[in-house]
């Protein structure tokens, strides 16, 4: 697993407070940043 890409997913999705949001801010798609976070 990437642990920077997971750190950011995390941060962005805890930022947004949702998964959606987060990870469009993050420029992934929402399954993606599910299964990294």
């Amino acid at each position: 697993m990437d642990l920077v890409g997971a750190c950011r997913a995390f941060v962005s999705v805890s930022e947004y407070g949702g998964f959606t949001d987060g990870a469009a801010a993050a420029g992934m798609s929402q399954s993606v940043a599910s299964r990294r976070v």
